[in-house]
């Protein structure tokens, strides 16, 4: 009875091959059934079997989602590449705005004038008030109007390339429609000569430049000097308001 037994034990630790023949079979047997009771019936996956966000952009086909599967009014213009959506009809215009706030007054501009004229002579001769010019024997041979408003004329400036000499003199005199509005004069060893007189000029005046001369030698005037030199003049003024 125990030479029996201990065979019948041997027999269940070494299986014969046809065992594990069968045994083989019967896993693949069970593993087929399993694989069978796992597979998904046509039609049968949800909404309710999908997890959140399961279903990403590279697992949706080529052109599954058209305009039939998009509902309408649902789309925003930012969902669109540039240049997709066409441009609008043009808005008609804008109520014009309210004008803005006037700015202060600027001063307004100082005209500088200035000329030249020469050779001076003893007796009176005429010059245009703005630059160069041959000497005149008349005023209205070389006037200028003034502006069509009234104006300041101020800082008259008057130099000469010869000083006049002991006992002698050269003036300058801005004359307005004939009536002299400032002047100054250039007496013996000066060259220059100024006038801080303001002056106020009427709407179109009619300016000119008078230059005259006293000459002391021979018992003139100057009682006894010597002759008058000869000189060019240069003179500059300004005209404002």
């Amino acid at each position: 009875m125990r030479v029996k037994a201990k065979a019948a034990v041997e027999r269940l630790r070494r299986p014969t091959f046809s065992d594990v023949v069968a045994l083989l079979a019967l896993f693949i047997a069970l593993g087929g059934a399993s694989y069978a009771a796992v597979q998904i019936p046509r039609n049968s996956v949800g909404a309710k079997q999908l997890k959140k966000n399961a279903v990403t952009a590279k697992k949706i086909k080529k052109n599954a989602v058209n305009s039939r599967k998009v509902r309408d009014g649902s789309l925003l213009a930012k969902d669109f590449k540039p240049g997709q959506l066409p441009a609008g009809a043009t808005g008609p215009a804008g109520r014009d705005g309210s004008p803005g706030e006037t700015g202060p007054t600027g001063p307004s501009g100082t005209a500088v004038v200035m000329g030249r004229s020469g050779p001076l002579a003893l007796a009176a001769r005429y010059m245009s008030p703005s630059g160069g010019s041959a000497l005149a024997s008349s005023a209205a041979e070389v006037a200028m109007r003034s502006p069509s408003v009234p104006v300041e004329l101020s800082n008259l400036q008057i130099w000469l390339s010869t000083a006049p000499g002991p006992g002698n003199s050269r003036r300058l005199d801005v004359l307005a429609n004939g009536a002299p509005v400032a002047g100054c004069t250039v007496a013996a060893f000066a060259v220059t000569c100024t006038d801080d007189t303001v002056a106020t000029i009427p709407p179109g005046a009619e300016l000119a430049l008078r230059a005259t001369g006293t000459d002391g030698s021979n018992g003139g005037s100057g009682g006894g000097g010597a002759p008058l030199n000869p000189a060019d003049v240069q003179f500059g003024f300004t005209l404002g308001p």
